[in-house]
C-alpha cells in the first residue's frame, strides 16, 4: 500500500469522528493532520507486514531476462 492510498484511509476512518469534534471546539486542524498522518504509518506498516515475502535474487532476475 503507498503513503497515498494510506492518507486517504487514516482520513476515511478519521474524519466523522474528528469533524463532529472540531466542529464543538475540542480539536484544532493541526491535531486532525498528526492524528491522520499517524494512522497512515500505521496502516502502511500493517500493509507491509502482510505483503507476500518474495526472495528472488537479482541473478535469477537477470537468468530471467535473458531465457525471454
Amino acid at each position: 500500500m503507498d503513503r497515498p492510498e494510506a492518507l486517504r484511509l487514516a482520513a476515511t476512518l478519521h474524519a466523522g469522528r474528528l469533524a463532529s469534534m472540531e466542529g464543538e471546539g475540542y480539536v484544532q486542524d493541526d491535531e486532525v493532520v498528526e492524528a491522520v498522518m499517524k494512522l497512515a504509518d500505521k496502516i502502511q506498516q500493517e500493509a507491509v507486514k502482510r505483503r507476500p515475502k518474495i526472495n528472488v535474487s537479482a541473478e535469477a532476475l537477470a537468468k530471467a531476462a535473458v531465457q525471454k
